[in-house]
């Protein structure tokens, strides 16, 4: 695990199991995003991740602190990817509509679809498309 990571999470949780555990996560969501080998910016997700989620923490709303954690992870992962994705030269803003085949994830396959630079992404599981 990183220092600073490890530096910020026990501010808030002090027991080894629970830092692991938050690190684990991201992992997790930097794996199911193909991020795994990105060090510093796994680094950086998490931070920025961990943050939010103690800010929302303080205002008394969260019942599961690490599976808030692991959303927020998600969310910026795939906020990330589409920022790759207008950096690669992928229209934002035109009014072409655009749905492709993007991976698989746990089973299910990744369209990626938008218009008029709104993108989404949307999970359909493999057998509605390629039934056995």
């Amino acid at each position: 695990m990183p220092k600073p990571f490890v530096e910020l999470v026990k501010i808030y949780f002090s027991d080894a199991k629970s830092i692991e555990e938050f690190w684990r996560m991201t992992l997790i969501a930097a794996y199911h995003n193909n991020r795994e080998n990105e060090k510093e910016v796994v680094l950086e997700m998490a931070i920025l991740a961990f943050k939010q989620m103690i800010r929302k923490l303080k205002m008394g709303n969260i019942s599961k602190p690490i599976a808030y954690y692991y959303g927020i992870l998600i969310k910026k992962w795939e906020q990330q990817y589409f920022e790759d994705l207008y950096e690669m030269g992928f229209p934002a803003e035109s009014n072409t509509e655009l749905a492709f085949y993007i991976g698989w994830v746990d089973g299910l396959i990744v369209i990626l679809e938008g218009a008029d630079g709104h993108f989404g992404c949307s999970y359909v599981p493999a057998n509605t498309l390629f039934p056995s």
